[in-house]
């Protein structure tokens, strides 16, 4: 039997306790590298669950919300850079450089991504959930309605057409728009809204 402060003494139940203070450390840590793995399970869960249920309108109107600029390529082929400032209930308006707005079908669209050169952003996220509804019911046929009272000069991105047609915007219709189109002499030519990928407006009549 030892004597106190001796092999089996003090010494023992100090070196008892510290056994004991670093096996409660060991399990404190794996408490937290537990908790820390859930955390990052759940985080993930709920991110695939947001993906599941998004939508290219959703993703559209985070961009919307976050002014991040992006790049829109429709399935014609053609690229449209800038700020998504409406989104529609089938359609968003993109504000380009030197204030340019388009008018685009989301049908119609092929890709949207981060915007390039000059207009691409600094910093941010540019992962979007995308689980979001459009705030506004209004239709791409009603905006582009609306433009029709001031016969802007437009630039029209028409399915099936080679190039851009160019004219003056006359009216809008049900199923179709009228166009006076660039020339001399000019024409009138009837456009179904169901081929219109995109509206330009050049400028105002």
């Amino acid at each position: 039997m030892g004597t106190p402060g001796g092999p089996t003494g003090d010494g023992d139940i100090e070196a008892g306790l510290d056994r004991l203070d670093a096996d409660l450390a060991v399990l404190i840590g794996d408490a937290h590298a537990v908790a820390a793995t859930e955390a990052r399970i759940r985080e993930r869960h709920l991110r695939d669950a947001a993906a599941g249920d998004a939508t290219l309108l959703g993703v559209l109107l985070d961009v919307a919300e976050r002014r991040q600029p992006v790049s829109l390529r429709s399935r014609s082929g053609r690229t449209v850079q800038g700020w998504v400032v409406v989104v529609a209930s089938d359609a968003v308006v993109v504000e380009g450089g030197g204030g340019l707005l388009t008018y685009l079908r989301v049908a119609s669209l092929a890709t949207v991504r981060p915007a390039t050169g000059p207009l691409a952003p600094k910093s941010g996220r540019s992962d979007e959930a995308g689980n979001r509804r459009p705030p506004r019911a209004t239709s791409f046929a009603a905006l582009i309605a609306d433009l029709a009272a001031d016969r802007p000069r437009v630039a029209l991105d028409v399915e099936g057409e080679g190039g851009l047609l160019t004219g003056e915007l006359r009216s809008v219709g049900v199923d179709l728009l009228r166009l006076r189109l660039d020339g001399d002499p000019p024409v009138t030519t009837h456009v179904a809204l169901a081929q219109l990928s995109g509206l330009a407006v050049l400028a105002s009549g």
